[in-house]
């Protein structure tokens, strides 16, 4: 299975990926360049893909694919449109379950996150500006209807017990069923 999770600056996707590795004891790792976390679940082997940064499409799915093989996978992004079609299309072709599961944390909370954030980084380069989270909060919002519509399997998970509703995505038979 492969999950896609997803969520605008600040809803959590990295303190989730975070998380899932502390629960099952993940090792740090590195695949070309890119940072995973290894670990394992009751369904076999979770990889776990939490570096922050650009990357293009065709080196994250090549990533995917890599660790996909042999287990589980999650990849945390900023929705990014291009790769919907792209890492959807490839993974119907593998015969992999693609999950988008989504973040509903409320766009003010992200706000402060991304404001605490950078407070703690030390980071005075680049002003927050709360309209690009909010518009980011539109479009994965509007990504969802999207998707459903298409018939994909979206969950979306609750930013109150993300841990939880993450670990139910994981042990889920229905969601488990190939193709996606």
């Amino acid at each position: 299975m492969i999950i896609s999770l997803r969520g605008t600056s600040g809803a959590g996707k990295t303190w989730l990926v975070h998380e899932l590795a502390r629960k099952f004891k993940g090792v740090e790792g590195e695949y070309k360049g890119s940072k995973w976390w290894r670990m394992k679940h009751r369904y076999g082997k979770l990889y776990c893909r939490y570096e922050q940064g650009t990357i293009t499409v065709a080196k994250l799915w090549e990533e995917v694919c890599h660790f996909g093989i042999s287990g589980d996978v999650i990849y945390e992004s900023a929705f990014l449109r291009a790769s919907n079609g792209y890492i959807e299309k490839s993974s119907m072709s593998l015969g992999y379950s693609m999950v988008f599961a989504f973040l509903n944390t409320p766009v003010e909370a992200c706000i402060e996150r991304v404001i605490y954030r950078r407070a703690l980084t030390g980071r005075k380069h680049g002003e927050i500006k709360p309209e690009n989270i909010t518009r980011g909060d539109r479009e994965v919002r509007s990504a969802i209807d999207t998707l459903r519509k298409a018939g994909r399997k979206v969950v979306v998970v609750s930013w109150e017990n993300p841990l939880e509703s993450m670990l139910g995505i994981l042990h889920s038979p229905y969601l488990r069923t190939k193709p996606c």
